[in-house]
This record gives C-alpha cells, structure tokens and sequence, in this order.
C-alpha cells in the first residue's frame, strides 16, 4: 500500500495545493534560479510549512568568480546577488539561520518561519505576502512610536539612519535605534510610553537573534554589499 509520503508530484507548486501547515522542512536544490516568479513561488512555500518549518536553499554564487559558470540566460532566471537573495527570502516571511559555502560556486542558506509574537500568527491565517517577520515587527514598532510622538518616532528614525551609514549594517542600525527609542521617551518624561516601547524593543531584539548572531561571526551582509 502506498503512503502520502511515497507520492512524487511534477508540476507547478500552487498547482499541487498541498494543506497549509503541512511540512517541517522543505529543500530547494538547483530549483529558486529557475522560477518565474520567485515571490509567489517563496509565499507558496510559506504556506505550506508549519511555522518554525525549516527550508533548504542551495543557489549559485552568481556573484562570485567561482560561479560565472552558472551564467545561463536562459536557463536561470534569477541571478542574484548574495545581498539580493538574502533580501527576497526576507521579504517573502523567511529568516535566515545559516549561510554555507560547501563548495566555491554554490552556498546554501538555511531559513527558518519564526512565529516570535501571537499576531505575527496573521502571517497564517490571514495568508498576509511579502511581509516578512523582521519587517512587520518594525513596522509595527515605528508605527506605535508615530501614534505615541511623531518628534520621537522621527528621533528614532534619524538613529537608524546615522547608524546604517557609520556600520552600514541595516540590522544593527535597527537594534540600535529600538534601543534608544525607551530612553526618548524617558527624556521627555513618558514613563509609560517607555515601558511599552522597552518591550517592543525587547521584541525587537527577539526577532532580530539570527542577525545577531551573524553579526557577531562577521557573516551579516552589510548595506549594498554584493
């Protein structure tokens, strides 16, 4: 007798219509260069996976030396750059834990659904697209700092920006300012607003842990790096 999990499906994804939730992990190997449309493509797989899922890519390195070779017209539709690649996956609700080399002219990157706060479960049941974690969580954030005091909430604004353009990294600039943004409303004595925006940073700091931690091995790409 043969099991659901024996069966081998060709054709488009969406055609398929697999249930939502329904797969831990998914791999992609030698497949993201040749779609179409990758950002349907990616929300689909979103989908399909339970959150905290993991998804395997392997991509060329059309931007390294060692990976001219996968320069094909016409074959591969989505030649990105490192930096490019990493930007879609978050776009599309993906947060990347790991990035590999395991030989020159490939890397693989492994990302993760990372349901962090209850209503980012709207990603699921509403099928909200191209909205990633890391950005609805900020949006969310500067968000309630404009409801809360538009001159703080560009404050925090101005913190992001001076501190992209001195590490030219966009994930520390982010922590950076969410940390501050607790001790502007402290000056302007807003004890209450502080504490709200201390938890939002904290959140913050939660959503960002795997750009933490490339920080830390010197593996986070910075701002218009290629």
């Amino acid at each position: 007798m043969q099991n659901e999990s024996d069966r081998v499906y060709r054709g488009d994804l969406v055609d398929v219509a697999f249930p939502t939730a329904d797969f831990d992990a998914v791999t992609l190997h030698d497949v993201l260069e040749h779609v179409p449309d990758p950002i349907a493509f990616l929300t689909e797989i979103k989908r399909v996976m339970k959150p905290g899922g993991r998804l395997i890519i392997d991509f060329p390195r059309f931007w390294d030396e060692a990976g001219v070779h996968h320069w094909k017209l016409v074959e591969h539709l989505l030649m990105l750059t490192g930096n490019q690649l990493m930007g879609l996956l978050q776009r599309t609700g993906f947060e990347v834990e790991t990035v590999s080399n395991p030989i020159p002219s490939k890397i693989v990157i492994l990302v993760r659904l990372a349901a962090v706060f209850p209503f980012l479960f709207m990603n699921y049941a509403f099928g909200l697209t191209g909205i990633g974690t890391l950005q609805y969580v900020i949006a969310t954030f500067i968000g309630i700092a404009l409801a809360l005091s538009l001159p703080i909430a560009l404050l925090i604004c101005a913190s992001w920006i001076v501190m992209a353009r001195a590490s030219r990294y966009s994930s520390l600039a982010a922590l950076f300012a969410a940390a501050l943004a607790p001790i502007y409303f402290l000056f302007i004595g807003a004890t209450l607003w502080a504490a709200l925006m201390a938890v939002l940073a904290v959140l913050i700091f939660i959503s960002h842990r795997a750009n933490i931690a490339r920080l830390i091995r010197g593996q986070e790409p910075q701002i218009g790096a290629r």
